[in-house]
């Protein structure tokens, strides 16, 4: 709850100011470092390899092959959540502010400059970060901060808001854990 209610705040108060400071650096290095962590936070670098790993492995390496589909659902089902909710909350990306002032939601669209409410990259970083947490516990607090990070780096380039980062991250996290508690929990041992 308090992650949605500093959302809130961030779009009334902090996004739009946010993203013209960032908008100020787009030619600077910062903007080119952040470009390419952003990078990380496409779902194909883990739906691919974590699907694969579990068709490869479901029958030799049962643990492992789960720990793989567990992965795929994580990453998976925060982006067709994130998805569902972008298409109909139609938030104008940060883009469209900067080329015509446009701020705040036309609902269902399915335009790419309308679809930055919540951050998809956002939702895949932090579930496969928290799987990643819950495979090897030791590295925890170093998978969340790289998931921060790589969801961070899309309020960095302007490619979303603040508020689209958090709400984006708050699923991706929701997801992960409570599709490990209610499913995947009796299937391995981290």
């Amino acid at each position: 709850m308090l992650i949605v209610i500093t959302a809130i705040i961030s779009y009334i108060f902090f996004d739009l100011q946010i993203a013209i400071y960032f908008h100020s650096l787009k030619n600077g290095l910062v903007n080119k470092v952040f470009k390419i962590i952003t990078e990380l936070g496409r779902s194909g670098w883990i739906l691919i390899p974590s699907f694969l790993i579990f068709i490869i492995f479901r029958r030799k390496k049962e643990k492992f092959a789960q720990r793989a589909l567990y992965l795929f659902y994580a990453v998976a089902i925060s982006g067709i959540i994130v998805n569902i909710i972008k298409v109909i909350t139609g938030r104008f990306r940060p883009k469209l502010y900067f080329k015509g002032g446009l701020y705040g939601f036309d609902y269902f669209h399915i335009d790419y400059k309308y679809l930055s409410f919540p951050s998809g990259h956002s939702a895949t970083a932090l579930s496969a970060m928290i799987a990643f947490g819950i495979f090897w516990p030791k590295f925890r607090i170093h998978f969340l901060f790289a998931g921060i990070v790589i969801a961070l780096s899309r309020v960095v380039i302007n490619a979303h808001y603040l508020s689209d980062v958090l709400i984006g991250s708050l699923i991706g996290v929701l997801t992960s854990i409570l599709l490990y508690q209610i499913y995947f929990k009796e299937k391995f041992i981290p």
